[in-house]
C-alpha cells in the first residue's frame, strides 16, 4: 500500500487492518479523521471513533508504516 491509495476492495481494508496502515476518512471531499481501521464488513468499516458505511466515505492511506503490534 501507498501513501493516497484509495482503498476499494475487501483485500485493500483487509490489509489495512492486518498491517496497521494508518487511513485518512472523507465524505463528499471533506475530511473527518483519520486512524487505524479495528474491522469491515461488506457494507461498514469500524474505526475507533464511530462506524462508517463504506458507500458514502472514501477511505485513503495516510500513513505506509506498518505499526508495531508488540506494543
Amino acid at each position: 500500500m501507498v501513501h493516497g491509495q484509495l482503498l476499494k476492495t475487501e483485500v485493500d481494508f483487509h490489509n489495512a487492518i492486518l498491517f496497521g496502515i494508518a487511513v485518512s476518512l472523507t465524505r463528499d471531499g471533506q475530511h473527518l479523521g483519520s486512524g487505524h481501521i479495528i474491522s469491515q464488513s461488506k457494507y461498514v468499516v469500524k474505526m475507533i471513533d464511530g462506524i462508517y458505511f463504506k458507500d458514502t466515505c472514501d477511505f485513503t492511506v495516510c500513513s505506509a508504516v506498518i505499526r508495531n503490534r508488540n506494543t
